[in-house]
């Protein structure tokens, strides 16, 4: 059989060979390539915008859906004379009645379409090589992907050509088996991109737009173009050539064989469907993935897939994608859908849904609202929201990127933590074991969780109308943790110990000091790796020096001492009586500003910078200095411009005269700090509980800020994103002028496509002279 195949497919090659229409044909497609490939390297070679992030030729390789409807047109063009051609020249019986089997001359026919098919894809080969010529020294292009790509052109082209045999196997009219080609591939690619038409629907019904993925060619190309083999997407075309040319056996033999042979046929056609259907379940619901990508970025990493490999209790994982309104994040968004992808191939329960502020402006102000986050970073930058049943917690694309300016100056993409940040979502919110955040009382703190039913209120608790804070707490902050599977408690004695079964400990704004013996326990807390946040009382208490005023009275201010003053010089940090003001952001007065650029490059805080403003409400000031516990290290979280300073006189800043002093410590001062020590324990010390508390957290980024803090403290998602890491994407930048640009269009545009025409006409001219 496999020499008769071998004759019937060299045949139909030098058919193709000796036809003027194919030549015309293939000159359309590789002008169609070139110029794909062109624009491409113009991109590349453009210095004024960022080079395209992933594999280099991917979007080349992946193409537009007008690329796919003229690559469509000209495989129905290439393959509607296979049999058409034969039955209405008559030799089709005369074919089939030789000692040759039916399916012989199906599978050679469509084995040497599928030749010529490749050979048209042979001279661009030569672009890769072009670019790895214009790559800047020490740069090449990832071959892996590339490689992958040709793959998936093999692929794709065997499963087109097969139902071009089968539309062309159905009848004698060329122009008919070309019309019903195209309609039935056009029709399977507007089956892949449904999803993209109507996301809603598709977010309701999970199961129908697994299909559709599967079904989709696009989608399968832009992966292998990525470098991403799926034994899925293998499958899928290997059972549709084969569904295919079953099909066209089936159809070859109607109205000219017995009745028992067609039935025998068509039976033999619908158990190999049913085969194929199967096939494609087994390889769906059981995803194998082979990366070909140099850096690994075509696939999840292994902690991930054993996370999802977890979610085996049944309870569903929603994730709400909102789509990014700027450009800058465009990238970003494209790595994400890739990420959320990837992940729903591994994990059924994963339920996806979208949500496009432009269309629904209300649910994203919503969401804003419940997730204490500034509506213009889900609105303009988007977000990921993770939910599984009432815990929930989101991650905003500005903390998944990181940006850098280009050799061009342009802000571009330079780090990716997408699949490190869904990862750490969906674990937290999978755990069983909630994490305990506790909140000291009983010392004027902040009201950071509501008192437990039944409770008595503490003793030592004044009321509200008796605080200077009153009207601010951290409820609003509690409960946006509580979503997130968080559990928060409260603590009234801290001289007995601290709680084992707190994973951190809040001492949020005390307007009275710790006693000493709680002073200490908080210590050995700390001591024993045990994690602390401390925000220090905005307060300032004023009080006459003197027996009245008029007799020589002065008025002293002081701000509240927390009596932990001995334990934070441990980590080098001192909190002086001295409020930091900063008149170059002030938005109510030097004592009230927003910080902008001034975080420091530390995992609480480096995703804020240049992109997020946190509202500073009197300030207390941080310094830090030597640190006397061995091996302990404090970094800035936030801090002033250099403009803003220290005010130490703070009876003139309550009466509104406050100037800067050459005694004043010079900014920039720090507002927020972290430390820890190698045996795991971490602080971090806020200047201003106020301004982490509710009445502030519609006025910028400060309740993201107090959750970061949290979340570095537990330390609950350290060991995953430890395992994952981060990703540096690859972008490749052509060193090109534009003479040399134009040159790549005459080669690719004009060069080989002229190159075939003239192959083409020089053989059309031999056969003349014979």
């Amino acid at each position: 059989m496999s020499q008769a195949v071998t004759l019937v497919a060299r045949r139909e090659l030098g058919v193709y060979l000796h036809t003027p229409i194919a030549y015309v044909a293939g000159v359309l497609f590789l002008v169609l390539q070139g110029f794909s490939f062109w624009a491409l390297v113009a991109v590349l070679a453009d210095p004024a915008r960022p080079a395209p992030l992933g594999a280099v030729m991917h979007r080349h390789f992946g193409g537009t859906f007008l690329y796919w409807t003229v690559l469509l047109a000209y495989v129905a063009m290439l393959s509607m004379r296979l049999i058409a051609e034969d039955r209405r020249q008559g030799t089709w019986e005369m074919l089939c009645t030789a000692p040759v089997s039916l399916e012989s001359v199906l599978v050679g026919k469509w084995l040497g379409g599928l030749v010529f098919y490749l050979c048209l894809w042979l001279p661009t080969v030569l672009y890769p090589l072009l670019i790895a010529l214009y790559a800047p020294p020490g740069a090449s292009p990832d071959i892996g992907p590339i490689c992958a790509a040709y793959l998936g052109v093999l692929l794709t082209g065997a499963a087109m050509l097969a139902v071009g045999v089968a539309a062309s196997a159905a009848t004698d009219n060329q122009i008919v088996a070309a019309a019903a080609t195209f309609a039935l591939l056009m029709l399977l690619l507007l089956a892949g991109q449904t999803r993209e038409l109507i996301p809603v629907w598709m977010s309701e019904n999970p199961r129908a737009a697994a299909v559709l993925a599967h079904l989709d060619m696009r989608g399968h190309m832009d992966a292998m173009a990525r470098g991403s083999v799926s034994a899925a997407a293998v499958v899928f075309y290997v059972s549709l050539a084969a569904v295919a040319l079953g099909a066209a056996q089936s159809l070859a033999v109607a109205g000219r064989r017995a009745r028992a042979e067609r039935v025998r046929r068509a039976c033999a056609c619908a158990l190999l469907l049913l085969l194929a259907i199967g096939l494609n379940l087994v390889a769906a619901r059981h995803p194998l993935v082979w990366d070909l990508s140099a850096a690994g970025t075509g696939s999840l990493e292994p902690h991930t897939r054993a996370l999802l490999a977890e979610l085996d209790d049944g309870e569903p994982v929603e994730v709400v994608l909102v789509s990014a309104g700027l450009e800058l994040f465009a990238e970003v968004q494209e790595q994400v859908d890739i990420a959320i992808g990837q992940m729903a191939l591994y994990q059924p329960l994963l339920r996806v849904r979208r949500i496009d502020p432009a269309l629904a402006p209300e649910q994203v102000d919503s969401l804003a609202a419940s997730l204490a986050l500034p509506p213009d970073d889900i609105a303009e930058a988007g977000a990921v929201i993770v939910q599984r049943g009432q815990r929930r917690r989101a991650v905003t694309l500005l903390d998944m990127a990181g940006f850098s300016l280009d050799d061009g100056g342009a802000a571009a993409l330079s780090e990716l933590r997408v699949e490190q940040a869904v990862a750490a979502a969906i674990a937290a919110l999978s755990d069983s074991e909630p994490l305990r955040i506790c909140a000291s009382r009983g010392h004027g703190e902040l009201a950071f969780a509501p008192p437990q039913a039944g409770a008595p209120a503490s003793a030592d608790e004044p009321a509200a109308a008796e605080r200077a804070d009153a009207g601010f707490d951290w409820r609003g902050l509690a409960e946006l943790l509580t979503r997130e599977g968080a559990r928060v408690d409260t603590v009234d004695e801290l001289a007995g110990g601290v709680p084992a079964r707190c994973r951190v400990l809040v001492i949020a704004g005390p307007t009275r000091p710790l006693a000493a013996a709680e002073a200490r326990a908080v210590a050995d807390y700390l001591a024993g790796g045990g994690r602390l946040l401390v925000a220090l009382s905005a307060r300032i208490d004023l009080e006459l020096a003197g027996e009245t005023a008029g007799e020589g009275g002065r008025v002293r201010a002081r701000m509240p001492a927390s009596g932990l003053e001995l334990l934070l010089a441990e980590y080098g940090i001192r909190a002086p009586q001295a409020v930091v003001l900063d008149p170059a952001a002030a938005v109510a007065g030097p004592a009230q500003w927003l910080a902008g650029d001034g975080y420091g490059d530390h995992p609480v805080s480096a995703s804020f910078g240049g992109r997020r403003f946190t509202l500073w409400l009197t300030p207390r000031a941080l310094l830090l200095g030597e640190p006397g516990r061995a091996g302990s290290s404090a970094e800035v979280l936030v801090q002033s411009s250099a403009q803003g300073w220290a005010e130490t006189d703070l009876a003139a800043l309550s009466y509104g005269s406050a100037r800067r002093d050459p005694d004043d410590p010079a900014g920039p001062v720090a507002v927020a700090v972290a430390a820890e020590d190698p045996r795991g324990a971490r602080l971090v010390v806020v200047g201003s509980a106020v301004s982490l508390s509710d009445a502030s957290a519609g006025r910028g980024a400060n309740a993201l800020l107090a959750s970061a803090a949290l979340r570095w403290l537990s330390g609950r998602d350290a060991a995953l994103v430890a395992a994952i890491g981060a990703e540096t994407p690859e972008r490749l930048r052509l060193l090109m002028s534009p003479a040399q640009v134009q040159q790549v269009f005459a080669i690719c545009v004009l060069g080989l496509p002229g190159a075939l025409a003239a192959l083409g006409a020089a053989l059309a001219w031999w056969r003349r002279r014979e």
